[in-house]
């Protein structure tokens, strides 16, 4: 089995744990606090085609249904990809797709899509910089691409503490990983090892990467959070705690 399909295999167990988690986010305050975010940053997107790069779930083609003109969402894992259409017929989606497809190598024209968006999918990938060049590549003039991540793959690499499990322990009751394994756990740690994404300083690394594949008007929010006064409950439906964001335009 190849890294790919290592990855692969790993997401499928997780989808069901992700299709919940990421159902409760879209029934939370936090729909509306995203769509504040993507009015704020990217405007009007009624005339513009967005392709979600590594959905899952399907949570941003889900969220833009009706924002967008369509809203594609492309996986390599077709466990993740049911859930996703099932999610979108949850939520009564008319302008949603969900394909099959490798994220470092997408199979769409070039100039496809006016934004892309890719959530918790860069470190995961074997070779982050030559799908930013794809990714690149899809949009159109002028189009937007939004990178939501963390420095995950580092923080899974290092040394082991004293109880290299407590996260099973510390997420029990959470809708987000409530079925981890400590196989799952290893793993995972196991391939973040041998990722060279996980070896660099993000988002640093990611703003250089870009730039050297094209992009302009390339900036990072180390600490990114949808600061819209949730509470304590919203908070734990996807907190972004960790996570950056990176914006990127297509001259």
């Amino acid at each position: 089995m190849d890294m790919y399909e290592r990855i692969i295999r790993y997401w499928s167990i997780r989808a069901e744990d992700f299709s919940r988690c990421r159902v409760n986010e879209l029934q939370s305050e936090r729909r509306e606090a995203w769509l504040c975010f993507f009015r704020e940053k990217v405007g009007d997107c009624r005339d513009r085609d967005l392709l979600d790069i590594g959905t899952g779930a399907g949570f941003f083609p889900i969220l833009m249904d009706g924002y967008c003109r369509s809203a594609t969402g492309i996986d390599g894992s077709e466990d993740m990809l049911r859930h996703a259409r099932a999610n979108a017929g949850l939520f009564a989606c008319r302008h949603t797709r969900f394909l099959c497809m490798d994220a470092q190598h997408p199979d769409f024209p070039d100039g496809s899509f006016d934004i892309a968006t890719a959530r918790n999918i860069v470190w995961t990938l074997p070779d982050a910089e030559a799908a930013y060049g794809e990714w690149f590549r899809l949009l159109r003039p002028g189009g937007w691409l939004l990178i939501f991540d963390a420095d995950y793959g580092r923080r899974f690499m290092r040394e082991p503490s004293d109880d290299p499990y407590k996260e099973i322990t510390e997420n029990e009751g959470s809708p987000f990983c409530p079925h981890m394994t400590k196989e799952l756990i290893d793993e995972r740690n196991d391939y973040c090892r041998q990722l060279a994404v996980s070896r660099e300083e993000r988002p640093a690394w990611d703003v250089a990467a870009l730039r050297r594949c094209g992009f302009h008007h390339v900036q990072a929010e180390p600490h990114f959070r949808l600061d819209y006064h949730l509470d304590a409950r919203a908070r734990t439906q996807g907190a972004t705690s960790d996570m950056f964001l990176i914006t990127a335009q297509k001259a």
